[in-house]
């Protein structure tokens, strides 16, 4: 049984009338859930459920069938809620799924038709709003690579169909337990869940550690907490239910993070029940991180990717060096290549799910031999035994160590731009001191090739174009002179997972926004290349 399993047996034993799991609606004990995953594992197991697919909103129902999934053995797909119908019909073809999980909710209709069986007798009520529907997809044969993959986490990633990253179970103990050794809370403290359960970052670091440690989880639906679909959020909601619960811990993207910054300023908010605000998913900037520390939030960024089961670094109240995002975890090792990107080696993933080679399958092969995967590379292990290999992740990341070994994360390999003169510039930094200033939400930065840079700009409510032509000049005046915007366009729609200019932790899509603005950047270099225009922005 898994470690995550396995404490949560122990909690069922030893505090049995504890809080596990709760919602407005529900409240779960530890020996209530225990119970429950027990009862829904036997479920699957009588239903011949081998690759699960779960859709629902976020519930503390979605937890139980995520455990019982691992407690039975059962590869579970998380499926995104702002997926789009043919990114859900691409998950079940791609992973041959035969059974979906869903709340009891319209989210139903997301099977199509042709993957529904013609069993009458398909759709099964599993108590506490679950259901499970068979689906016509053949199951893999007993022996198959799916046999030790617990989760698939479906990344959108920047262009095409989304990617299934293979997990095990104990890659996602490794992560959890590490995290739970190295974040020290409160003996009783309790997570608020923010971000879709779907987020492994949020099922792993917010939910297993919360969970491993004993601890209360309140897992409020998106629509209470304020989201509207997948790209509009009601602050004054958001803000209530943080108030409402007022948890210890939460888990926020570098957008969340500037939202409970500008709350706390315009309420005169000063909250004292935060203990760890972990923020990922992209960069943040200096500015930001010294507001939320002047108003008394303890925000901790970290470091992590789908591949390595989230978190692979993470500052800490014990270890914290703002701007870094803080030390490797003891489950992991990080070393740069010769050309500053990040590797990760300790606890990769298994593959790209339907890849023609999997790197869980080079663990058969000799030490003397050598395998390259897709985004990671098996090599050699140092070890003395006959029949293992190291596998190491090339993240796609540039960094750099101090001499203390915090890690800096200091952008993108494939967004990097090489202006007309030979210039490297990392995008994510400039775009990090951009929206540092809460009158701007969303920048994106271009200029590959170019004489110079520019960026679409997506305001905050109200803020003027004078107001943010301003911005830029006073934003500009601090950035060297090659990494100054010379050209830049206001946007009236955001970038949005629903839009498909955002992925699921809030990293810009580069290559779509660049094809949806195309006309917008052609103007905006052309004008650059003038000599009529210096500095300036489009309406």
């Amino acid at each position: 049984m898994t470690e995550i399993l396995t404490s949560i047996a122990t909690w069922a034993e030893q505090q049995p009338q504890a809080i596990a799991l709760e919602n407005h609606e529900i409240s779960i004990t530890y020996r209530d859930l225990w119970s429950r995953i027990e009862y829904l594992s036997r479920q699957f197991r009588d239903q011949n459920v081998s690759i699960l697919a779960l859709a629902g909103d976020n519930h503390p129902e979605w937890i139980c069938v995520d455990l019982a999934a691992l407690h039975a053995g059962v590869t579970l797909i998380p499926i995104p809620t702002f997926f789009s119908q043919q990114q859900v019909e691409h998950i079940l073809r791609d992973a041959a799924v035969d059974h979906l999980a869903f709340m009891a909710s319209p989210i139903t209709d997301r099977a199509p038709a042709e993957f529904v069986s013609n069993d009458q007798q398909s759709t099964v009520f599993l108590g506490g709003d679950v259901f499970l529907r068979a689906l016509a997809n053949t199951p893999p044969q007993p022996g198959s690579r799916m046999a030790d993959v617990a989760k698939i986490t479906y990344t959108s990633g920047s262009t095409g169909q989304p990617k299934g990253v293979c997990l095990s179970s104990q890659t996602l103990d490794a992560v959890s337990k590490a995290l739970t050794g190295a974040i020290q809370i409160s003996d009783a403290f309790t997570h608020l869940c923010t971000l879709p359960l779907a987020t492994l970052l949020e099922n792993v670091a917010g939910v297993y550690c919360t969970l491993m440690k004993g601890q209360r989880c309140v897992i409020p639906s998106l629509h209470e907490l304020g989201f509207q679909g997948s790209s509009r959020l009601d602050a004054a909601t958001w803000v209530g239910q943080l108030q409402h619960w007022q948890p210890a811990t939460l888990i926020l993207t570098p957008e969340l993070l500037k939202l409970l910054v500008l709350s706390c300023m315009r309420l005169n908010w000063r909250p004292d029940h935060f203990q760890f605000i972990a923020v990922g998913g992209g960069k943040v900037s200096r500015e930001m991180l010294e507001q939320a520390q002047s108003i008394g939030l303890p925000v901790f960024e970290g470091y992590g990717l789908s591949e390595c089961a989230s978190v692979v670094a993470v500052n800490t109240s014990r270890h914290h060096r703002p701007g870094s995002v803080g030390k490797p975890l003891p489950h992991v090792s990080v070393t740069l290549a010769d050309d500053g990107e990040i590797l990760v080696s300790g606890n990769a993933y298994s593959g790209y799910l339907n890849d023609t080679v999997l790197p869980h399958q080079a663990i058969k092969c000799s030490t003397k031999e050598v395998i390259e995967c897709s985004a990671k590379e098996v090599i050699e292990s140092s070890s003395s035994e006959p029949n293992t290999v190291t596998q190491i992740v090339h993240t796609g990341d540039f960094g750099r160590f101090d001499e203390d070994g915090y890690l800096y994360v200091l952008g993108r390999k494939k967004n990097l731009i090489i202006n007309a003169y030979g210039r490297n510039i990392n995008p994510e930094w400039i775009e990090s001191e951009l929206t540092g200033v809460p009158q701007i939400l969303q920048a994106a930065v271009f200029g590959e090739g170019e004489p110079g840079l520019a960026a679409l700009i997506t305001p905050a409510p109200e803020v003027s174009f004078t107001q943010i032509n301003e911005l830029m000049e006073r934003i500009n005046q601090d950035l060297p002179d090659y990494a100054r915007i010379v050209q830049w366009s206001i946007n009236q729609i955001p970038f949005t997972p629903h839009n498909g200019q955002l992925t699921e932790n809030g990293r810009l899509k580069r290559t779509v926004i660049a094809n949806a603005y195309q006309d917008t950047l052609d103007q905006l270099f052309k004008a650059i290349q003038s000599d009529k225009y210096l500095n300036g922005a489009l309406s």
